[in-house]
């Protein structure tokens, strides 16, 4: 080494180590014009630059360095790592730091600079695993706790998180990266007005906390203030960085999504690929406003994309499973829901997802799903939470019902909730509370409420705010219209803000909670014998346990063709395998048939591709498979069904609503029983219409009355032109005798208990 560098490197070095960086970097510079390769000083420059947070500018000159003369040296990879970290380039950050650590694996920097790493990746149990270390290095490092506690939260381990932040906020005082991630802790347990006090702390504390605003917007849009909550991220886009910038593109498709604003969202999400094409978040929000809007099989390679990480967003997975199911793809949806379901066991939504889907394909053991119901409420049942809400009930003088649904709004759950409401209105005697979970009002939801005394939106309330509310209003009974499905707030249920709760409608199967005293079913559904499968005690209601509301409809046609169109408006996630397989035997065997189906998503070519291709495998031709998409308007809906001469049910996922329209529409319903309720609806339904006759207790019985029903025409038209007023005037349709028995049923167990 030339004497003067070394003279100017010596004594760069000095300034350096007591804090003078301006002057240590005028001397490495002057060093390096004697000898620009000397690779001493280009790390000594790259590490100055590091300590000035100019981390650009210390990556070129930690490039200029030859490797062979730093290959041993840690200081190298811990500062070349870090650098590359602060500028988001976190593989090669990985890479260097990890090396770092293979020289010096006992240096506190390298272990957290990693840990940094993997925390911005999501990578949440690596990162824990070198936040660690690095606490092993140095237990009170306030940086170190900050962090793992963050990482405890992320994890879902709130109280042990919150724990190591307040050791960080003992050792280092308060911080606004410590108040950030206990909002988040809040946010993340459903506590949201409490995490927008502690983001607006943490803003206090430090105005450029750029996460912090994130958090504090999706507080106000989950309280329903989306303008709000869209204000506060416009007002620091002039902040932030590319990255930060698609993240708040993100954050405003999530508000749009909230909103139902499929336009909006998929316009943010557009924009967060544009700035960022790697986003996996971008690529979720995209697929879900695809998903949302009939481009299904567009959604599905996004979705994918967007899941494809060593630790993807579990809310990903779970619209990812949803979107499967649209397409009718049950397997595939339940393999996603169960990896959604692995990243956290006590997350609701991935839970009741998985249990949802279970019953769309057969195969699956009635002991299995069974048992999982069961493990839900093993998780979210809260003995002490029931006992709290029980104790607060007041007899009242009235009979008062509460009803709790996400379905308060256009929706097949009308159908049948109406007739009950509207007779319970008419009549006087009980009162009626509706608690809504309601995405978006509409017309539906306007009827509704005028049949009942008043509805209270808890959709923006958590489980706590709710339960207040509902204790508040004192029902006797608070009956679930969810279940498992969409929208659904049984983690609620499970608090027990009623003395007594029941479940009824919109879910084939018990809910798994203990909390929840009764299951109204009917014994054609639910026969003597299957009550062990349930966590509720199953409340059996003489004939059907439904009733339904016809709507204004077209006259039936009498067909007049020896041409037989079979047909079938069910949702595309019951055509299961072996629904397809039945079906395509009765087309074999019946000359000339066609089969229509209609569902949702059919104006999607793709998704027609998709479901022809089942049939074609199975040896049907292309021209014996019709599609309908949605109707113009409902009565479009209800002439399309004059354009079927025998409706098929599905299995082992019956119909519901489908088979009263084709009813009402004067179409013969075959449907296979099956040996749980969600298989025996049909049964339920036919049987109390008396039609026996359409019921097939096997694959075979159901293909044979399907293929001996389409070569008898004269007792085909007599169907037709006789099934619609008979179900009229059946007790189906009987809103009145169904308001009493119901009533009846409710009142007697108010007297046991």
């Amino acid at each position: 080494m030339n004497p003067e560098q070394k003279r100017l490197i010596g004594t760069a070095l000095s300034f350096h180590q007591t804090g003078n960086l301006e002057k240590a970097l005028e001397l490495y510079h002057e060093a390096l014009r004697i000898d620009p390769t000397h690779s001493d000083n280009l790390l000594f420059i790259g590490i100055v630059y590091c300590q000035q947070n100019n981390f650009r500018t210390a990556c070129d000159y930690f490039t200029q360095i030859e490797q062979s003369c730093v290959e041993s040296n840690p200081n190298y990879y811990i500062n070349y790592g870090l650098a590359l970290s602060e500028l988001s380039d976190y593989d090669n950050a990985i890479k260097m730091l990890k090396r770092g650590i293979e020289l010096d694996p006992e240096a506190f920097e390298p272990h957290f600079n990693l840990g940094r790493c993997y925390f911005k990746k999501g990578m949440f149990k690596d990162a824990g695993d070198s936040f660690l270390k690095s606490l092993s290095i140095s237990p009170n490092d306030p940086q170190a706790l900050a962090y793992q506690g963050s990482v405890l939260i992320e994890l879902g381990q709130y109280n042990e998180g919150l724990e190591l932040l307040q050791r960080s906020f003992s050792q280092n005082g308060e911080t606004s990266f410590i108040r950030q991630n206990i909002g988040y802790a809040f946010e993340r347990q459903g506590n949201t007005i409490e995490a927008q006090k502690q983001y607006e702390r943490a803003l206090s504390l430090d105005d450029n906390n750029i996460q912090s605003y994130f958090g504090l917007s999706r507080t106000k849009s989950k309280q329903g203030f989306f303008k709000e909550a869209e204000n506060i991220l416009e007002g620091v886009r002039y902040r932030l960085s590319n990255k930060e910038e698609a993240i708040l593109e993100c954050n405003l498709s999530t508000i749009a999504h909230l909103q139902n604003d499929n336009v909006k969202a998929e316009l943010h999400a557009k924009n967060a690929l544009h700035i960022d094409p790697e986003s996996r978040e971008a690529n979720g929000l995209l697929a879900l406003a695809y998903s949302n809007t009939n481009r299904q099989i567009e959604a599905v390679e996004l979705f994918s994309k967007a899941v494809d990480t060593e630790s993807p967003s579990q809310m990903h997975l779970i619209n990812m499973s949803k979107n499967y199911t649209s397409i009718g793809m049950a397997n595939e949806a339940i393999a996603t829901s169960q990896k959604a379901f692995a990243i956290d066991v006590t997350s609701a939504d991935a839970f009741s997802s998985l249990l949802l889907y279970l019953h769309y394909p057969s195969g699956i053991s009635i002991s299995d799903i069974s048992t999982l119901h069961k493990q839900y409420g093993e998780v979210f049942s809260n003995s002490s939470n029931s006992e709290n809400a029980t104790s607060k009930q007041a007899p009242t003088e009235r009979l008062k019902i509460g009803f709790i649904s996400g379905d308060f709004c256009a929706h097949p759950v009308q159908f049948f909730i109406e007739p009950l409401l509207q007779e319970i209105h008419n009549d006087g005697k009980v009162d009626v509370v509706l608690f809504s979970n309601t995405p978006k009002k509409d017309q539906v939801t306007e009827k509704l409420i005028s049949y009942s005394q008043k509805l209270i939106d808890i959709r923006h309330l958590n489980d706590s705010e709710a339960c207040t509310i509902i204790q508040a209003e004192n029902v006797d009974a608070l009956i679930d219209l969810s279940g498992h499905t969409n929208n659904n707030r049984l983690p609620l249920l499970a608090m027990k803000p009623a003395m007594i709760q029941l479940t009824y409608l919109g879910y084939p199967n018990t809910t798994g909670l203990k909390e929840i005293d009764y299951r109204i079913t009917d014994n054609y559904s639910d026969p003597e014998g299957v009550d062990e499968r349930y966590s509720e005690k199953l409340l059996r209601l003489d004939d059907c346990f439904l009733t339904y509301l016809p709507p204004e409809h077209p006259a039936a046609k009498i067909t007049d063709s020896s041409s037989i169109t079979f047909g079938s408006f069910n949702n595309i996630a019951k055509i299961s395998d072996e629904t397809v397989k039945m079906w395509c035997e009765i087309l074999t065997k019946v000359e000339n048939s066609k089969l229509l189906i209609k569902c949702h998503g059919l104006s999607s070519t793709d998704l027609e591709i998709l479901l022809t291709k089942k049939f074609t495998e199975n040896g049907i031709t292309k021209d014996q498979i019709q599609y309908a998409s949605r109707q113009p308007d409902f009565q479009k809906h209800l002439e399309l069904y004059n354009s079927v001469d025998i409706a098929l049910d599905t299995y082992p996922y019956n119909g519901t609503t489908t088979t009263f329209e084709a009813l009402l529409m004067g179409r013969p319903v075959i449907t296979l029983r099956g040996n749980t309720h969600v298989s025996s609806v049909g049964n339920s339904i036919l049987t109390t219409l008396g039609f026996t006759e359409f019921i097939a207790l096997s694959p075979t019985e159901y293909i044979n009355k399907a293929v001996s029903l389409s070569q008898d025409i004269s007792k085909l038209q007599d169907y037709h032109s006789s099934i619609s007023q008979k179900m009229l005037e059946s007790k189906l349709c009987d809103s009145k005798l169904f308001y009493k028995k119901f009533i009846e049923a409710v009142e007697k167990i108010m007297i046991i208990a």
